[in-house]
């Protein structure tokens, strides 16, 4: 393709698109965003260009269309459209060219679209550049076009990006609901403020290796005590954090506390939820606080006929619990939900709304919500639910600041099924070595290493290869003090080898462990700590979990 040695790159950002900042990728190349817009090209040749928008989906995921004006190999002016998604710092564009038109006047109705080619840019920081193309066979048929490698592209000159580019634009939001059943919480929203929260996604995600669930406590129903847990304690915290672990996720119910006509949160439960939130700030761990189960409201309701509700409640509770936290830093993380019960397209849907709702109470509070890391779940936080019904993240008014979250209770026969069922027996043991030649109905038919292996590279490849960290925010496998002698011994070693492998595959597989700790000590329990007497009850677990961090 004669030319097409010769190329300008105008990086054009399209007004309120949600790209707002330019994070760092792996590389430590930058991000392909508002930073980058401008001409850019070979200095050697000119008279040839890119033109290429930003933009995102209703969904939110980042999109990019690329307009290229180019000629054919006799000197025709020609263009090609493409589209793609930024990843990092590349962006692979799809082109098709539009055969039959032309300037002045033509009939729509004769043109053809013709597949392109495939074209690369890579920008190693904001003013040097790569492009590659393959030609498809029609492009290199019809206009001889040639591929390109490597060609070197330099900045020529700026386009200004809208101040939005730097700091997130809550013009959209509003100071009433007019269509709301509850009233607006948003009383107070205040300017963006950056202070402290300059770390995206994938920035907090480098930073946590093993997190621990305080479950069964500040979810409980009937109160913090209601499922058999005495109150959190600083020293629990602290002794979370001198046994390894380094973020916390801390399941909360809000709806129990809370006015039925008005949603109205009881600031003394605000106040207690920040209290234990504290703790785990003052011992360096970072935080994700959440809508847990509640007592099903959005969880169970994930339906059409609930969703003018449910959508109210959640914008009102995230409200409050936003604007109860504003202040505190980075490392505060707050999560839509617990395990949202979406079952098909239609219940998916729903849930997006749901999480689109809590995305846009909590950036509209403002300050440093408005950078914020937030977690969104997949349906069921099911792995292969997730992978069949997710399609992009909610839109946000800023990049890489979301995560997705998952849970890992494979196979439940394992990890917590109590009692034989018509499709299938409790497994006793798991993993490789340990099968048991004495008591085989109970050994595992399914779900082993390889199964794990499977589900978590679904999640990397889903997301993670896309630059959206993975929360596993929940995993683990009760332990079963009903048997006796080597059975008991076998289990207790299939469990540790179970927590230890599915660590490891996650942080292999760039996911985020978080423990689920129920505090329970008992049969079918899975704690690690004892919290009353704030010591180490389950030592070869938490041993099996450090092993698969390391």
């Amino acid at each position: 393709m004669t030319g097409v040695s010769l190329l300008a790159l105008a990086l054009i950002a399209g007004a309120g698109n949600g790209f707002v900042g330019n994070a760092q990728a792996a590389d430590g190349a930058p991000d392909i965003g508002p930073a980058h817009s401008g001409s850019w090209y070979n200095p050697s040749q000119n008279g040839h260009g890119f033109s290429l928008e930003f933009g995102q989906t209703v969904n939110g995921t980042p999109q990019a269309v690329v307009y290229w004006y180019v000629y054919d190999d006799r000197g025709n002016p020609l263009f090609l459209v493409g589209q793609g998604a930024p990843e990092g710092n590349r962006l692979k564009a799809e082109f098709v060219s539009p055969v039959g038109m032309a300037f002045g006047d033509f009939d729509p109705a004769t043109v053809t679209r013709e597949p392109g080619g495939l074209g690369v840019f890579e920008f190693s920081d904001r003013e040097h550049g790569t492009f590659d193309y393959t030609p498809s066979s029609f492009t290199a048929d019809t206009w001889g076009h040639q591929p390109v490698h490597d060609l070197a592209l330099s900045k020529l000159f700026d386009v200004p990006a809208p101040a939005s580019f730097d700091t997130p634009d809550l013009s959209a939001c509003t100071t009433s609901a007019d269509d709301s059943i509850y009233p607006d919480y948003n009383v107070q929203p205040a300017a963006p403020d950056r202070t402290g929260m300059g770390s995206t996604a994938t920035d907090l995600a480098g930073r946590i290796r093993l997190g621990w669930n305080l479950g069964n406590a500040l979810e409980a129903i009937g109160g913090e005590t209601g499922w058999g847990n005495p109150p959190v304690t600083r020293e629990l915290l602290r002794l979370v954090k001198e046994s390894g672990f380094d973020a916390v996720r801390i399941p909360a119910s809000w709806d129990q506390y809370a006015d039925p006509a008005t949603a109205k949160i009881d600031p003394s439960w605000l106040h207690r939820v920040r209290e234990v939130v504290q703790y785990a700030l003052d011992e360096g761990m970072p935080v994700i606080l959440n809508i847990h189960w509640d007592g099903g409201w959005l969880e169970n309701n994930v339906t059409a006929a609930q969703q003018a509700g449910n959508t109210a409640k959640q914008r009102a509770y995230w409200q409050q619990i936003a604007t109860h936290f504003r202040d505190l830093d980075e490392r505060l993380m707050f999560a839509s939900a617990n395990e949202p019960n979406a079952e098909d397209a239609e219940q998916m849907a729903v849930l997006y709304a749901y999480h689109q709702a809590f995305v846009d109470a909590v950036r509209c509070t403002g300050g440093r919500n408005a950078f914020r890391v937030l977690v969104v779940q997949g349906p069921r936080t099911d792995i292969e639910l997730t992978d069949e019904l997710w399609t992009g993240m909610p839109f946000d008014v800023l990049p890489g600041r979301m995560m997705a979250e998952v849970h890992f209770y494979t196979p439940w026969n394992f990890a917590g099924l109590e009692e034989a069922q018509p499709w299938g027996n409790p497994f006793y043991y798991w993993g490789a070595g340990n099968h048991s030649a004495t008591d085989p109905a109970h050994n595992p038919t399914w779900g082993e290493e390889d199964a794990v292996d499977a589900l978590l590279g679904t999640m990397r490849r889903k997301f993670v290869d896309r630059g959206i960290p993975v929360v596993v925010g929940e995993y683990a496998a009760t332990r079963r003090t009903h048997l006796e002698g080597d059975d008991l011994a076998l289990h207790l070693r299939s469990r540790a080898r179970w927590v230890e492998y599915v660590t490891r595959q996650s942080l292999v597989n760039g996911l985020l462990p978080f423990y689920w700790d129920n505090g329970g000590l008992g049969n079918f329990a899975c704690g690690i700590f004892d919290r009353n007497t704030v010591s180490v009850f389950d030592r070869q677990i938490l041993d099996a979990a450090l092993r698969g961090a390391r």
